[in-house]
């Protein structure tokens, strides 16, 4: 997705500019009409994105037992930790190691919950 001008590591030079979080997040998923087994996200905005997945699944009527939602570089950056865990409100951690968590969506969770960590995180490019 193009995010404008960018600094070190892609992130935008503005990030404030509605369209790059919007398009960065919702975009890649608009014309896929069937559900993926695995979204592995990456990048920017990597909480957002991951809610996203899930809602795409969702929609499009995927097996939420089997869908896996996975984000890699979970470890310590040098500023700490990344915060990707908040993903643990809305889902399980099936694999956890330094590198790579792989998601799956909690029973109870609701799409206006993912909708809700979603709107949290929208703005939020966790270094």
């Amino acid at each position: 997705m193009d995010v404008g001008a960018s600094k070190a590591w892609g992130y935008p030079q503005n990030p404030l500019l509605q369209k790059i979080q919007y398009n960065y997040q919702i975009a890649p998923l608009v014309l896929e009409d069937e559900p993926f087994d695995v979204y592995l996200v990456d990048g920017r905005y990597r909480v957002a994105c991951a809610c996203v997945s899930f809602l795409h699944a969702i929609k499009t009527g995927g097996n939420m037992d089997t869908v896996r939602g996975g984000t890699p570089d979970n470890d310590k950056n040098q500023a700490g930790m990344r915060h990707y865990d908040v993903l643990t409100t809305v889902a399980d951690v099936m694999i956890k190691n330094s590198k790579l968590w792989m998601y799956k969506i909690k029973n109870d969770t609701t799409e206006e919950d993912l909708y809700n960590l979603w709107d949290t995180s929208r703005s939020k490019s966790f270094k």
